[in-house]
């Protein structure tokens, strides 16, 4: 069976001719993905990047248009420019480098079980942790830190706060930048 009846049969779900098919163009992808680089991404990650134009080239694959070789070689090639261009431009950097507030929050020792002494000053602890905290946020961020410890996701507490889930996202940032402070 040549790579195009292979390519249709994948196309089709077949998922032992698109196995085969990863498999043959495993190093074509390899070897395409070595000529760039990615800010911030590691070999790996690029390598996934090239997969994913491999994907599309099944995907989109007409042999009426030209061989797979050549359209899949294209596909890869386009996937890993859009890659580098979107790494370049840093818009996906502030999440990169985010940090969570329970990064930030000083790791209280577990309570063994059925002390209820250590629970007890884990507690008093934590809340003379954000007692520190709370005099330096803003009310809306304090209302938001309040509902993030409850448990509540961004969508929710943007809801129960008539705020967009962006400011909940921006006020969690100024509130984890402001437990740096503190350290």
């Amino acid at each position: 069976m040549t790579e195009e009846e292979l390519a249709l049969r994948a196309k089709q779900g077949d998922q032992a001719a698109f196995e085969q098919i990863i498999k043959a163009y495993t190093p074509l992808v390899r070897s395409r993905v070595h000529g760039y680089f990615l800010l911030g991404a590691e070999t790996e990650d690029a390598m996934q990047e090239g997969m994913i134009g491999l994907f599309r080239a099944i995907r989109d694959y007409d042999p009426e248009r030209g061989s797979l070789r050549a359209f899949a070689d294209l596909c890869v090639r386009r996937q890993m420019l859009d890659a580098v261009k979107g790494a370049s431009r840093g818009k996906h950097a502030p999440l990169n480098s985010a940090v969570s507030i329970e990064e930030q929050a000083p790791r209280l020792p577990p309570a063994p079980q059925g002390d209820p002494e250590q629970a007890l000053l884990n507690r008093e602890l934590y809340q003379t942790l954000i007692d520190q905290l709370k005099p330096a946020l803003s009310r809306m961020e304090t209302q938001v830190l309040e509902l993030f410890l409850a448990g509540e996701r961004y969508t929710e507490i943007a809801l129960r706060l008539g705020k967009p889930p962006k400011s909940i996202d921006n006020a969690l940032q100024r509130i984890r930048a402001k437990c740096r402070e503190l350290d």
